[in-house]
């Protein structure tokens, strides 16, 4: 498969191949080089070995698999008090402060940090790590996308891990076959024994299920939604 040209601010052409269909994530960045799905796969010998490089990051996407969109410890328990105890208290062990970049501004963000055992079908819960809005992006990346603020994201996963835009884009690539697979299949919600014992309101996450069958039916009923 053939890919189109573009040029950087310095005149220098470079290739942009499409990536999966409905991810245009890194298509709003021409200046960023990545390799066709073809050539990924490819490459299956070596994704054990950047996938020990990408884990290895001070900051990476963490995208959450789609059948579990919708569930959190934000979601299920900001409408009490029990949220606002738990960033409360992540901000003041962060000293509040940004736990990657260590910048200290007004707007911080509690983000949730989750283990994937795609062996087990389960997602843990195993803590907290406060975020201030740019790093936050990168993590959140895709939805960084539909804000508006992926060149952001991009910019400061550079910045944060000391990598090139083109290791950037390949970081993002890998995240995004990860989020693909991990999107076929059901999750079970478990949240870690220590995480659990400081926060028991955690508890009703557990045994939560995430379902591909509610993302299918989630998008059935937005197509066939109308209007008043």
């Amino acid at each position: 498969m053939r890919g189109s040209q573009d040029k950087r601010c310095d005149g220098r052409e470079v290739h942009r191949f499409p990536m999966f269909t409905g991810h245009t994530v890194l298509q709003a960045l021409p200046s960023l080089q990545w390799v066709s799905k073809d050539t990924m796969a490819r490459r299956a010998d070596q994704m054990d070995k950047l996938r020990s490089l990408v884990e290895g990051l001070r900051l990476r996407p963490e995208l959450v698999p789609a059948p579990l969109w919708g569930i959190s410890a934000f979601k299920n328990l900001r409408r009490n008090a029990a949220w606002a105890a738990i960033r409360d208290s992540e901000l003041q062990k962060a000293g509040n402060r940004c736990s990657v970049c260590g910048i200290a501004v007004p707007q911080l963000i509690c983000h949730e940090r989750w283990d994937y055992d795609d062996a087990k079908g389960t997602a843990t819960l195993i803590g907290f790590q406060i975020h201030c809005s740019p790093c936050d992006s990168v993590t959140h990346i895709g939805l960084a996308y539909k804000l508006g603020r992926v060149e952001t994201a991009v910019a400061q996963l550079c910045s944060v891990n000391g990598i090139p835009p083109k290791g950037a884009a390949l970081v993002c690539q890998y995240a995004m076959t990860e989020w693909k697979r991990r999107s076929k299949k059901p999750w079970i919600l478990k949240v870690q024994a220590q995480i659990l014992k400081r926060y028991p309101l955690l508890a009703e996450l557990v045994g939560l299920k995430g379902d591909p069958r509610r993302v299918s039916q989630l998008k059935y009923e937005k197509r066939t939604k109308r209007p008043g």
